[in-house]
């Protein structure tokens, strides 16, 4: 099986039907099957951008990605030393690039 390495923007819009890009991440789910990884900050922070969880509709959205976070539906991968070593790396090497959409 294909494995697919996600941002915090994928899952965002997977599991926000008000994402703008959340149809067009559906329907790539629907049409292929792959293995989806992401890290734990990545999760952690789209449970934060997702909401309130006092909010009952945003209680269950944050639930049903960390549900699939804990059943394996979505492998969460850990940093290593060198990952923030090349991570340094990228950061100079792409410092001259904007951050702005």
């Amino acid at each position: 099986m294909r494995q697919i390495l996600s941002d915090s923007g994928v899952l965002l819009s997977d599991y926000q039907r008000q994402e703008p890009l959340h149809q067009a991440v559906v329907a790539f789910f629907d049409q292929n099957a792959a293995h989806l990884i992401t890290s734990p900050i990545c999760i952690a922070e789209v449970v934060w951008l997702v909401g309130n969880p006092s909010d009952p509709p945003v209680l269950a959205t944050q639930n049903d990605l960390l549900g699939a976070a804990s059943r394996g539906g979505i492998e969460e991968s850990s940093l290593l030393p060198e990952d923030d070593s090349r991570s340094t790396e990228l950061n100079q090497c792409y410092a001259d690039l904007s951050m702005e959409p």
